[in-house]
């Protein structure tokens, strides 16, 4: 990856289909984003790859979200959702450095139903390592 900045756009047209997923509160807020997943997909083919990036907020407060939307039907996808939050920590140490300049959330989006509990071990080892399993759709204010 040599340039992040060449697939970033000025609203979230980057989530592509996966645009419905996320509620926008208010609509005059500048929005960019990002697919992640595609900027990287011929430089780390076999990477576990984190799905989305978003800064919205105004010119003095901008707030930054990271998206991954994967089925959540049962504990068993949890190590795949930490190995790609990994991945995504990883890259924000260098590639991913000039999005990751401001603090963000990770949030996984299910799709389908989710099979996890909320107050479970497997929502505390998710919490553990900074991801919030979201409702559909997340709300960005």
């Amino acid at each position: 990856m040599k340039n992040i900045d060449a697939h970033i756009t000025q609203d979230l047209s980057s989530l592509s289909g996966h645009s419905v997923l996320v509620r926008v509160k208010r609509p005059n807020k500048v929005f960019q984003s990002c697919n992640v997943d595609e900027a990287f997909k011929s430089s780390d083919p076999n990477g576990n790859r984190w799905d989305y990036w978003i800064r919205y907020g105004t010119n003095k407060s901008k707030k930054v979200v990271w998206l991954e939307v994967h089925s959540a039907q049962s504990t068993s996808t949890i190590n795949k959702v930490i190995d790609k939050a990994s991945w995504l920590y990883e890259k924000m140490k260098g590639p991913l450095k000039t999005l990751a300049g401001e603090p963000g959330t990770l949030y996984w989006i299910p799709t389908g139903s989710v099979g996890i509990l909320r107050d479970s071990n497997a929502r505390r080892r998710l919490a553990k390592h900074g991801i919030v399993l979201s409702s559909k759709p997340l709300e960005l204010s």
